[in-house]
């Protein structure tokens, strides 16, 4: 099989999970959200930063996450793998940053400082330890 047969196999079989869990998933972020929308912090000073590719399905969940957010999307998984690692120089000091090798990888802005999130999974913990 080749890569492009593999890669039509593996787009259906996504497209098939998510259309199941779709009304799951969009009850989940409505929740979510309304929790996030009693968040204290002025939306004008601060911002999620969210990084990943346009058909990346951690990606697209992150961004129905959070309202205020920016986000660096990329054509393709290849692109985003090739970019990570200049994000990756600017935070030689974290090695969390250091070690992030999934997509999205989120950031948090507040006023001038970046604050490193992790990807979906510490994002929705920092949401649950939120609330």
């Amino acid at each position: 099989m080749d890569y492009k047969k593999k890669y039509l196999k593996y787009k259906n079989k996504y497209i098939k999970n998510t259309r199941k869990n779709t009304n799951k998933t969009k009850k989940t972020i409505k929740k979510i959200k309304k929790k996030l929308s009693k968040n204290k912090i002025s939306k004008k000073q601060s911002e999620y930063i969210i990084a990943g590719w346009d058909t990346c399905g951690a990606y697209n969940y992150a961004t129905n996450l959070v309202d205020n957010y920016k986000t660096i999307s990329f054509n393709s998984r290849e692109d985003y793998f090739e970019w990570l690692p200049h994000i990756k120089k600017l935070f030689t000091d974290n090695q969390q940053v250091l070690e992030h090798n999934t997509s999205p990888i989120i950031f948090f802005k507040n006023s001038n400082t970046i604050k490193y999130i992790g990807g979906n999974t510490e994002l929705i913990n920092l949401i649950k330890l939120a609330y």
